[in-house]
């Protein structure tokens, strides 16, 4: 009887119950399809599965408030009956504008601002939205027109609330704040931030801006099943935007309005239009990016957000952050834990939905808003870090053009990792040349945020790779020239720096980066490992180029708790260096530790841990102690807890007679029997209520975890949680026949977590067969794992609706959402593995230098559900933590010198 346990820390909480629209009626919380549109349930069922140390629940979102209609007349109606216009947006799909013929387009007047009816939804958008990135509304004239919109952008679509001013089209979203989960606030009500930028409602964000100057033409796209509403700027480079509509009314409205709109500007000339404001950036498709940017910036179908409101990124210390309570489903019970400022205790981590994860194939999200470089941007906001940088650079011997186009890349990238460091970080690089009397460098921890210190690690990172014969060299490690320089002596010149520190930031990481072919003995690997592991700090070891040896990588990586990723493009260096370096910057707990109690031991056992860190067990099944390590916000960690039932005392009790039936009667007993005095019997209760009690729902509890842990940005250690989490099942009464076994399916979530274990264990064990030549095993090991993977996902599209498979979102439940999340994951890993199956099938010799460091990489993004990249369908499946993509996106951005 397995459950999945989740902990999925976030710095997002969750918009408040909804608004009442002047109709009074609310908007059903939406849910992604399977193209990326959203789709309102009727109800939202809370998550199926019981999520240790995170309780997760869908909160109620907002409604946008304000009429129903775009028409100034219908407004102007609504106001006078004293509408509230609280314009906050949800992902519902009841349109804003009326089902009216088209209007013509307003006349622009001079006080067309100061009479316009929708003076209050303006204000409501100046209060809500914090950040309007240098365009204030002022300079976008009167509003003309709102709706809730899907935006596609290439092949994402997104829904957002899109406002039509007389100077520009925005696009607008409600920040979601799932907190990590233990909140101090002053306000029982938890409203935290919000509260501040518009009542109770929720922080609005900016996402995009178009201005009208800069539309060339509108064009009606519409075709079967979809109305669409393209607008083609003047760059021809910028690509088109595109708007989707559900009515062929409101699509006529909108484009007349627009239309309007531009011929206006068009007739005016240039002279009448918006100046530029005095940042002096190109404004158009901010958010969206240019034509370079096709894979970024519309979706946010992982659910997370990384611009926050507090100044704090703790666990104990959020005081913009508010929580929602977690509730009960299928017999489990979810507990509320609540952090109040003047007790110091702890509160609700919240609920994420579960299929949030896959429920966009190409997940990404660009909290960096691109119009120009992201040179200037400061850092991210993160506790203070301790990293060490372990680079392997050309030996001197390297084909020349190589070498210079290899230390051109690390000094790149280089260069974007001291910009992104925060005064507080500490930094220490060390370069190596592979080879017996290679050289080594390094620099001891110093403070990116003193004057002295960045000149130093600029004058390391400007001199790598030049060999001056008699230059003095103040970072070089002098050593004998016979002795052989590898990955583990790089390694341990790191670890060095680690163990000699005399003071230290709350976070510390390590990341390797090797492109060497070498392999390491085992002697060596065991000092290095033994000293890693008295460091306390994780390795993050990167597979540079297709030469590299991923053994002794994995084998580090493995075993301090790191990741391994394969950078097969040399291009692809910083934006994997990017996305490690934005993860640690998302730690938001360390030395997590939990402890699993069986509650009812008469009942209950702990058969197995599966899928996790590593669990200790205790001999009677009663007691888990799970090391989980660090928890980083946006980060899912999952793992199966199989259960053992005893349920022999309730069986013995349906399959009376007893054992006092089953011997031989006495003489007495048979004449009692040919009377029929055995009716009377004294077990008999006389009493109705106590067969009305045994025939009653038993609630019996399961689970009781509880968990210690340290928050960096506090710094403060926790021992124990408040309120530990409960799991309760509901048990059935007996029935009079003989119990049959269920033929109910299992949960998709335990089906698509068994698959991904299933996945990665045997890609790690092909891989193994491939070291030992034995291809034609580690073929039929993958194909077989395939096809297991294609008859379960078939078996799960047999469970859904036509209306369901067919991507449609109307009518579908939660179970049929959680089945299409599993589907997604189960056909990118299907994507991946015939990607190895199909390598090793075509050559041998290239899968072993190539796939093969591949698929070392996804088995452990599979296991560890934690990436750094949106490379591979299987990378983008668990590429969700904050910090990441907000430096990916932030590194595509940068413009090296």
């Amino acid at each position: 009887m397995p459950t999945a346990s989740t902990f999925l820390p976030r710095r997002d909480h969750h918009p408040s119950s909804s608004h009442a629209t002047p109709t009074g009626a609310t908007s059903p919380t939406s849910i992604m399809s399977p193209t990326g549109v959203s789709s309102p349930p009727r109800h939202m069922s809370p998550s199926l599965e019981h999520n240790f140390g995170r309780p997760r629940t869908n909160a109620e979102q907002h409604s946008p408030s304000g009429s129903q209609s775009h028409g100034r007349g219908n407004l102007l109606s609504s106001a006078r009956e004293g509408s509230p216009y609280q314009l906050s947006p949800t992902n519902s799909h009841d349109a804003l504008v009326s089902r009216s013929p088209p209007l013509p387009a307003p006349p622009i007047q001079q006080d067309e601002e100061e009479s316009s009816p929708f003076n209050a939804i303006t204000d409501d958008l100046r209060n809500r939205i914090i950040d309007w990135k240098g365009h204030p509304l002022q300079g976008l004239g009167p509003l003309q027109m709102y709706d809730l919109l899907a935006v596609r952008r290439d092949a994402i679509v997104r829904e957002f609330f899109v406002y039509l001013f007389r100077e520009a089209i925005i696009c607008v979203v409600e920040e979601k704040k799932r907190s990590l989960g233990r909140l101090l606030s002053s306000d029982p009500s938890g409203s935290g931030m919000g509260s501040s930028a518009g009542g109770n409602r929720g922080v609005l964000r900016l996402k995009g801006r178009i201005y009208i100057k800069h539309i060339k033409q509108v064009t009606d796209t519409s075709v079967n099943g979809e109305l669409s509403l393209t607008i083609d700027m003047e760059d021809e480079r910028l690509d088109s935007f595109i708007l989707i509509f559900k009515d062929r009314s409101s699509l006529e409205t909108w484009r007349n309005h627009i239309q309007s709109l531009v011929a206006l500007y068009q007739q005016q000339g240039p002279h009448m239009s918006q100046p530029q404001q005095h940042s002096g950036r190109a404004p158009d498709l901010e958010e969206f990016g240019g034509s370079s940017k096709a894979m970024r910036m519309l979706s946010g179908s992982t659910g997370t957000t990384v611009t926050t409101v507090s100044t704090a990124d703790s666990v104990l210390h959020s005081s913009s952050r508010s929580t929602v309570s977690s509730n009960t489903s299928l017999g489990s019970t979810s507990v509320r834990m609540d952090l109040q400022t003047q007790h110091q205790k702890l509160t609700t981590l919240d609920e994420d939905d579960e299929f949030s994860r896959y429920d966009s194939p190409a997940p990404l999200v660009a909290p960096h808003l691109s119009s120009g470089p992201s040179n200037s941007l400061q850092p991210l906001q993160h506790p203070g870090v301790d990293l060490i940088l372990v680079i392997s650079i050309p030996p001197p011997n390297a084909t020349p053009s190589t070498a210079a186009l290899k230390l051109r890349v690390i000094r790149t990238s280089l260069d974007f990792i001291l910009a992104s460091m925060s005064s507080r970080d500490r930094l220490s690089l060390v370069t190596f040349e592979v080879g017996v009397g290679g050289k080594v460098r390094k620099t001891p921890f110093l403070c990116v945020g003193k004057t002295q210190s960045r000149a130093r690690l600029n004058k390391f990172v400007g001199e790598i790779g030049r060999r001056e014969e008699g230059a003095e060299d103040e970072f070089l490690i002098r050593a004998n020239q016979e002795d052989k320089t590898d990955v583990v002596t790089a390694v341990n010149h790191g670890l060095d720096v680690v163990l000699q520190r005399k003071q230290r930031n709350p976070m510390s990481g390590m990341l390797l980066v090797s492109d060497t072919s070498e392999t390491t003995r085992r002697a060596q690997m065991d000092l290095v490992l033994a000293r890693a592991e008295a460091a306390n700090v994780p390795i993050h070891s990167f597979g540079y180029g297709r030469s590299h040896d991923p053994a002794s990588l994995w084998l580090m990586s493995n075993h301090t708790g790191g990741t391994y990723t394969f950078v097969k493009d040399w291009y692809d260096l910083r934006d994997c260096l990017a996305g490690c370096i934005g993860g640690i910057m998302s730690i938001g707990l360390l030395n997590m530790k939990m402890h699993i109690k069986i509650v009812d031991g008469q009942r209950f056992k702990i058969r197995k841990i599966s899928g996790g860190p590593s669990a200790i067990l205790s001999s009677d099944g009663r007691d888990v102690d799970v090391d989980v390590g660090e928890v980083r916000y946006g980060e899912r960690k999952e793992m199966l807890v199989e259960l053992e039932l005893d349920n022999k005392d309730a069986t013995r009790t349906v399959m009376k007679p007893s054992n006092a039936a089953q011997r031989a009667l006495s003489a007495t007993e048979q004449f009692h029997q040919s009377m029929g005095f055995d009716s009377l019997s004294i077990s008999d209760s006389p009493d109705l209520a106590d067969g009305m009690m045994d025939g009653m729902i038993d609630e019996v509890p399961v689970l009781e975890v509880d968990g210690s842990f340290f928050d960096p940005a506090a710094a403060k250690n926790v021992s124990r949680l408040a309120h530990p989490v409960l799991l309760t099942v509901t048990l059935l009464p007996p029935s009079s026949s003989k119990p049959r076994p269920s033929n109910s399916p299992s949960d998709p979530v335990i089906v698509r977590r068994r698959m991904e274990l299933l996945a990665s264990d045997m890609i790690t064990r092909a891989l193994v067969l491939v070291s030992r030549k034995n291809y034609a095993q580690a073929q039929k090991l993958l194909g077989e794992t395939r096809r297991i993977l294609h008859t379960v996902l078939q078996s799960m599209m047999q469970t859904l609706t036509p209306a369901a498979s067919a991507g449609q979102s109307t009518g579908r439940n939660r179970k049929e959402l959680l089945t299409i999340a599993a589907v997604r994951a189960m056909q990118s890993i299907l994507q991946d593995m015939q990607i190895l199956s199909e390598a090793l099938e075509d050559n041998v010799d290239l899968f072993a230098h190539d796939q093969r460091n591949f698929g070392a990489q996804q088995a452990m993004v599979l296991r560890d559900q934690k990436s750094w990249s949106g490379r591979s369908a299987i990378e983008r499946l668990f590429w969700t933590i904050d910090n990441s993509i907000e430096l990916v996106s932030r590194s595509q951005d940068w413009v090296a010198r």
